[in-house]
């Protein structure tokens, strides 16, 4: 019996969209690029209407709001509702110079070296997405998003 193998194309993955500003924001490795929305998006029968019932990171949304289509996005996990929320808002000017402002000091503070332990989520196998030095940076960035951002 011969076993098929279908070939993998990135460029319908999430790595398509990982410079394509706010599409490559989280890496989500079962998300779908906006490459293979865009082709249903605009096609011949042009959509009034789309519903996304496991909407992710709210690619499709996102792409509907660009394209001026309505669009209704379902999504159970809470993580991913919080993350599309942030990542389709229009934010002000005054709200991105003062994220750039907090950027900036989270990553000053965050290149000093850690004498303590931080937060690390509690994920079974986490060494299996983040190697343990950049878990640091990640726990150590997490912190100061915290103390930081209640200034």
């Amino acid at each position: 019996m011969t076993k098929l193998q279908a070939k993998q194309r990135a460029d319908l993955t999430y790595k398509y969209n990982q410079k394509q500003g706010r599409h490559g924001w989280l890496r989500l490795t079962p998300a779908y690029s906006i490459k293979a929305v865009l082709k249903y998006l605009k096609t011949d029968h042009v959509a009034a209407h789309v519903l996304d019932p496991f909407s992710g990171t709210g690619t499709t949304g996102l792409l509907c709001a660009e394209l001026g289509i309505t669009c209704d996005l379902l999504e159970l996990n809470p993580f991913l509702v919080w993350f599309t929320q942030v990542k389709t808002r229009n934010y002000t000017e005054a709200e991105l110079q003062a994220v750039q402002k907090l950027t900036g000091r989270i990553l000053a503070a965050t290149t000093t070296p850690v004498q303590q332990d931080f937060w690390t989520p509690p994920i079974r196998f986490i060494e299996r997405w983040w190697s343990a030095p950049r878990l640091i940076v990640l726990a150590h960035i997490f912190h100061n998003l915290q103390t930081m951002g209640q200034d």
